[in-house]
């Protein structure tokens, strides 16, 4: 049956159950990609990330360009920071 067939016939329960599974799949695949997403990024992994030089991150970090702290002698930069960088 062609797509322009399928609009033409009625929903039944079944098309129902079948885009409620397809869509909690969905739903779960997101929420389980972004409980894996960590919270912050060395600097390091931040500059891999973004394709930005490193130093530039930490001068980024020193200005307070980027949410960030440090932990000892590592920058931590937030996850939500790779918005900037439209990454995510």
């Amino acid at each position: 049956m062609g797509k322009s067939k399928d609009l033409e016939r009625p929903v039944t329960m079944r098309d129902i159950a079948e885009l409620q599974l397809a869509l909690e799949e969905s739903f779960t695949k997101l929420i389980k990609s972004r409980m894996c997403r960590p919270n912050v990024y060395t600097a390091s992994k931040f500059s891999e990330i973004t394709g930005v030089r490193y130093i530039d991150i930490i001068e980024q970090c020193v200005k307070g360009l980027l949410h960030a702290y440090r932990e000892g002698t590592t920058w931590m930069i937030y996850a939500s920071e790779l918005e900037k960088f439209k990454i995510l």
